[in-house]
């Protein structure tokens, strides 16, 4: 999901979809144009954090704009997929349960068999 919504971000936002010089010439387009001689001073003083601070302010903005409604997509796709898995797992484990004579925790055991392959969970 995580990988899902970066991807999205790096082809929405110039300044992230490419390299990082292609960052730096955001930066410095941005700095150009705000004018402000205390970014300019922590851009070049502490360069670590001021990318750090132009980032999350991209994508707070990405956030705010079009990025909730995109998540909200993200999310039925995911929910979609994850109901997918479990359902096309529930029917083969039943059937090698039932002609095993198994019990549920042995059920429970060859259902987690057939969802490991298809959902990771954190």
């Amino acid at each position: 999901m995580a990988l899902k919504i970066a991807g999205d971000i790096q082809t929405t936002c110039r300044a992230f979809n490419e390299n990082r010089v292609n960052l730096e010439k955001h930066i410095l387009i941005y700095l150009a144009e705000e004018e402000n001689f205390d970014n300019y001073w922590q851009c070049l003083h502490h360069p670590k954090s001021f990318f750090k601070n132009y980032i999350e302010k991209h994508v707070k903005t990405y956030f705010s704009d079009t990025g909730s409604r995109k998540i909200k997509t993200f999310l039925q796709i995911s929910l979609h997929d994850i109901k997918n898995a479990i359902l096309s797992a529930i029917h083969p484990s039943t059937a090698i349960a039932k002609d095993k004579r198994s019990t549920v925790s042995g059920w429970l055991d060859l259902f987690c068999d057939h969802l490991g392959s298809n959902l990771i969970f954190p």
